[in-house]
């Protein structure tokens, strides 16, 4: 199968996104030593995140794609980003998944501004990858039509989950068209949701960079992007913390923590559009009864050898 990248010559660039703290699944290394699940994997093969660096490559070239680490994590990531030939951006601190967002896209913004991001969180399983793949393209594909309009992925449910992220399409004939957006949904309300043929969130996005920082941003938090906007300027490299560095990152840490979705996109739905996968498996991994699910179990151990297997 031809991959997007080999038939454009658009400014495709991917962001993988690892610097969360995988709060809603605590795993343990063999060790003992608890390990965000962005750096652990399943079944004994890659790091999670290096899943997420593959599906990047086939719509971005390697030069093109970026992995967003968290400073703090530099234990997992480090052994990572010398045998991984994509760049890595460090972000000083967690402030949520709105400001990493918009840090890696200025950082990306600042190397090409014609940039066109597919931001790709890296924690995510789907067992028919060609499946999950093919809606990465066709979100990439779409975008690319309609540079300035954010596209997402939303894939089919398996189940009513009550901890996952639900969008629910229009139902006024436009095929990608949002209605709007529900956050961990269970009993009744779940099953409602998907009686309306409400799709799984999966985080993914595709849209001009530049539009999404000038658009989607910038209007409630200008401020904020000014000061990255300075703070890029002394710090050369994504991958190196230049001399500016302990400066920005004491900004950095008192920037607001910032939501993508509840305070970046919710309220600008209208604006957005959505690609619909078919169910393929996908997970966010959010509990361990999804991770058991995956692998076949009942439960999942704390200290499982296929959750910690990158200790």
């Amino acid at each position: 199968m031809t991959s997007l990248r080999q038939c454009t010559r658009d400014p495709v660039w991917a962001l993988v996104l690892a610097a969360g703290e995988g709060s809603r699944l605590p795993t343990a290394g063999r060790s003992g030593t608890s390990v965000p699940k962005q750096f652990c994997s399943l079944r004994a093969k890659s790091m999670l995140v290096e899943e997420g660096i593959e599906y990047a490559s086939t719509v971005a070239m390697m030069e093109r794609t970026c992995v967003l680490f968290a400073e703090g994590h530099k234990t997992w990531w480090q052994p990572l980003s010398a045998r991984i030939a994509c760049k890595h951006i460090v972000q000083p601190s967690n402030r949520g998944t709105g400001m990493a967002v918009l840090y890696a896209t200025m950082r990306i913004l600042a190397r090409d501004p014609k940039a066109h991001v597919v931001i790709l969180p890296g924690d995510q399983f789907a067992q028919y990858r060609q499946l999950f793949q093919r809606g990465i393209e066709e979100l990439v594909q779409l975008s690319l039509e309609s540079p300035d309009t954010p596209v997402l992925i939303g894939v089919q449910p398996d189940d009513a989950h009550p901890e996952l992220g639900y969008i629910v399409p229009a139902a006024d004939g436009d095929a990608h068209a949002i209605e709007r957006f529900v956050e961990k949904a269970s009993g009744k309300a779940a099953a409602e949701l998907l009686r309306q043929g409400a799709l799984w969130n999966t985080f993914i996005l595709a849209a001009s960079a530049r539009a999404l920082i000038d658009r989607f941003f910038a209007p409630r938090y200008s401020a904020v992007v000014a000061q990255i906007g300075k703070g890029l300027e002394s710090l050369g490299d994504p991958a190196r913390a230049g001399a500016g560095w302990s400066d920005f990152k004491s900004i950095y840490q008192r920037f607001p923590v910032v939501d993508l979705f509840c305070d970046v996109l919710a309220e600008r739905r209208s604006q957005l559009r959505v690609v619909k996968v078919a169910a393929c498996g996908w997970s966010a991994l959010a509990d361990r009864n999804r991770v058991a699910a995956i692998l076949g179990r009942k439960e999942v151990s704390p200290a499982a050898p296929e959750i910690a297997g990158y200790a």
